[in-house]
């Protein structure tokens, strides 16, 4: 083998492994790439999942709340109207009576 030859040769596998080598490595980084874009993905869309939860589970709860509030208030409310409606029988009552006593005074 000459010396051209030698050299030749070498260019010749040099190209052939660089060709190689170049397509190991942009499969590498196609590969790469596609792997953590599907991870950070996937991350994204359960990070934003995560909030839309919270966000839900913070307007569940404030109605909840609001519930509450309103139960209290119901049962506050229907006390009162109880109450209220005692105090108008017992007036009621009251006005019968004077009533009736003065039936009686008239028939006297």
């Amino acid at each position: 083998m000459t010396v051209k030859q030698a050299i030749a040769q070498n260019k010749m596998i040099s190209a052939i492994l660089t060709v190689i080598a170049t397509g190991l490595l942009a499969w590498g980084i196609w590969v790469t790439d596609g792997v953590y874009k599907i991870h950070y993905g996937r991350t994204l869309i359960e990070s934003r999942q995560q909030i839309a939860d919270l966000k839900r589970d913070a307007k569940l709860q404030a109605a909840c709340e609001d519930i509450f509030e309103l139960k209290a208030t119901d049962v506050i409310l229907t006390q009162e109207l109880k109450r209220q409606s005692e105090t108008i029988n017992r007036n009621y009552e009251k006005i019968m009576d004077k009533l009736i006593d003065i039936q009686k005074q008239i028939k006297q």
